[in-house]
């Protein structure tokens, strides 16, 4: 177990995912809490004692990861982004929301389900603090601050690090690298036009053979479609070209 004064460098692992679980649950029960407050405030109910718990479970969180060597929360950027939208929204919007109605409705909803995502994702976290624990990571102040940003969604921009990290911040914050993106797109366009120019009807079509006049129209449609396909087709490859010249590996969430 860890000792006072020294909690950073000695954490067991079972700590480590203990402490990481109680972070993630903390969040998700505080974050309940400070929505029935305001709820509450609109129909004009004192909520000084939930106010005072909510300040002490926040107390406990920032003790907890104080405690850890490393720790990042998924999706922050977003979170954020999404409590200023709540903010930002009108008095009677605000009130709608806690009836369940409206854009602020939907804020409230987004936002509970990503923390609920992160309660799951604590195992992952807790791996990745092991890992960068064991490979010295730790250690590296810019590296451990990319990863920090990357898994809280302030930059796009994979970290340089190995294939186990890779895969653990996949688990975290799920996405592929732009090339896998557009390669995953080439293939859908390729399948799409293999369908056209493989089909029995478009081969009979190609050597001039049509039955009516309405399969000449049925033609020249096809014909229209895949150059669609093949336009698109060209404006990725030349996207997966760049992605393949850059020394920045960049992602897209999935």
């Amino acid at each position: 177990m860890a000792t006072e004064g020294n909690e950073k460098q000695i954490v067991e692992p079972s700590d480590i995912l203990e402490k990481v679980t109680k972070i993630e649950e903390a969040r998700y029960k505080m974050s309940k809490m400070s929505f029935d407050v305001i709820k509450a405030k609109f129909e004009g109910k004192n909520q000084e004692e939930k106010e005072k718990e909510i300040k002490e479970i926040r107390e406990e969180v920032e003790k907890n990861i104080s405690s850890l060597p490393f720790y990042a929360l998924p999706k922050k950027a977003k979170i954020e982004e999404l409590k200023k939208k709540f903010l930002s929204l009108s008095y009677e919007e605000k009130k709608k929301a806690f009836d369940g109605d409206g854009e602020g409705s939907k804020i409230l909803k987004e936002t509970e389900q990503i923390l609920a995502e992160n309660i799951g994702k604590a195992k992952y976290i807790a791996k990745l603090i092991e890992e960068m624990r064991a490979k010295k990571i730790i250690d590296d102040t810019k590296l451990s601050e990319e990863i920090k940003k990357f898994i809280e969604g302030t930059t796009n921009q994979l970290p340089e690090v190995d294939d186990r990290i890779i895969d653990l911040l996949k688990k975290i914050r799920p996405f592929k690298t732009k090339r896998e993106f557009y390669q995953d797109k080439l293939r859908e366009i390729d399948e799409k036009i293999n369908r056209v120019t493989h089909s029995k009807k478009m081969q009979r079509w190609v050597l001039g053979t049509f039955k009516n006049e309405e399969e000449k129209k049925e033609y020249d449609k096809a014909q229209a479609a895949l150059a669609v396909l093949f336009s698109k087709k060209k404006e990725i490859l030349e996207k997966v070209k760049e992605s393949e010249n850059t020394s920045n590996v960049e992602i897209i969430d999935v």
